[in-house]
């Protein structure tokens, strides 16, 4: 996957250069001609693809492993990495530090009454 990537990015890259000097040359062209200065159709739509390539390129190289949208789907995965529940990553490595626990103070009260 990696070389289809770079190669991906690589091809992407060329026609963005190819655009952007195809623009140039089309602007020196008109101020020694005419006075409009529209982009060509086929410049913007080459710049537009690359561009869209470019992006999916590098999303598709540098992403790593998609994660699951749905909720249960991830949370189903993290309690089989790590035994526990939902919530399990803030408990460990100092992460819920600042978390007010609201189990305990239902304890607490429940206690009292």
């Amino acid at each position: 996957m990696t070389v289809t990537t770079t190669l991906l990015i690589a091809t992407a890259a060329l026609l963005f250069t190819h655009s952007v000097y195809s623009a140039h040359e089309h602007s020196t062209t008109l101020t020694t001609t005419t006075t409009s200065t529209a982009i060509p159709t086929d410049i913007a739509l080459e710049t537009l693809l690359a561009a869209v390539l470019l992006c999916f390129g590098i999303v598709v190289r540098y992403a790593g492993e998609l994660r699951p949208i749905q909720l249960r789907v991830w949370a189903g995965k993290l309690e089989r990495e790590r035994g526990a529940g939902t919530w399990a990553q803030l408990d460990g490595a100092g992460v819920g530090g600042g978390f007010w626990d609201v189990r305990s103070s239902r304890k607490e009260s429940a206690v009292e009454k």
